[in-house]
């Protein structure tokens, strides 16, 4: 009996050495090392329907080292083959920009290498989807400069990710929840558990760009978007999700093979409500299609 208490004894104090390890939200701080690299910031998932003392969070996390000498696409294929256990790789969007000496102290510390000053970083931004963007950081931290440079010039690339870290984990999703980063829920199959979830991004583009885009920055941690058929769209404004849509469809048109659907909930064309206009996919921008929707059925 002796024997049996102590190994009883073990096995518990393993199991809360074990969870220990696994950060929770109380103790989630700017710098310390997560998803292997180190927490760049944070912030929680508003749900009402969860614990608000066990809430669940999205962290963006920067890596810990640089790759060097790589085109655009070298780039873009470098952070793609990064996948780990924690999901998938991006590379820095301006639009999150923060950097500061606290946190290069938090990289060093942690064994990786500082952002490289006055040198040039690509961009996974959207303010250029052609030919790349770089950003320079000076000797403030701050970024000194961007341009947009030719694609076959060699930059370096810090990888960045997001990742979400569940308290509490999700049972069962209904629509409107957000899910992972800046995602929501459309449609949801309890049967067979499975959910598809949409994201957008206010950008004027060609079809063939949003194609192009929709894979590559429409991002909650994971690759795999793609756009919409007009049927999604439709049951995502059904449901109430978003009072106005207006974006291109995966759908091509039937009568021009070289022509895609641009959707928008509010189109009047001479004087009669059309929410479906057919644009060139190459050169037709559509004058209101402000969206690029992006959307992923996923297993929960």
């Amino acid at each position: 009996m002796k024997y049996i208490y102590i190994i009883i004894s073990f096995l518990i104090i393993s199991s809360c050495k074990k969870d220990t390890n696994q950060p929770s939200a109380k103790n989630f701080v700017i710098g310390q090392k997560f998803a292997n690299g180190i927490i760049w910031s944070f912030e929680s998932i508003d749900d009402i329907s969860r614990p608000t003392n066990m809430p669940n969070y999205n962290l963006l996390i920067i890596g810990l080292n640089d790759y060097t000498d790589l085109t655009f696409s070298e780039a873009r294929e470098k952070v793609i083959s990064l996948r780990d256990e924690f999901g998938e790789w991006n590379y820095q969007n301006l639009n999150y920009f923060q950097y500061s000496p606290s946190l290069e102290d938090s990289i060093i510390k942690n064994g990786g290498k500082g952002v490289e000053k006055n040198a040039r970083y690509w961009v996974n931004g959207i303010s250029d989807r052609k030919n790349g963007l770089f950003y320079i950081l000076n000797n403030t931290y701050n970024v000194q400069s961007t341009s947009t440079p030719n694609l076959s010039e060699k930059y370096r690339v810090r990888p960045t990710r997001i990742f979400t870290f569940y308290n509490t984990p999700i049972k069962s999703y209904k629509i409107g929840n957000t899910y992972k980063y800046n995602s929501r829920v459309f449609s949801v199959d309890s049967v067979n558990r499975k959910i598809k979830v949409y994201q957008s991004v206010s950008e004027y583009t060609t079809w063939t760009e949003a194609q192009d885009l929709v894979k590559i920055r429409i991002y909650d941690g994971e690759y795999g978007y793609r756009l919409p058929t007009i049927d999604e769209i439709n049951l995502i404004q059904a449901n109430n999700i978003t009072q106005n849509i207006s974006c291109w469809t995966s759908e091509l048109d039937p009568a021009d093979s070289n022509n895609a659907f641009s959707y928008n909930s509010n189109w009047i064309l001479n004087g009669v409500p059309t929410k479906l206009v057919s644009y060139n996919k190459i050169t037709g921008y559509g004058s209101f299609a402000q969206q690029i929707l992006g959307v992923k059925e996923v297993s929960y």
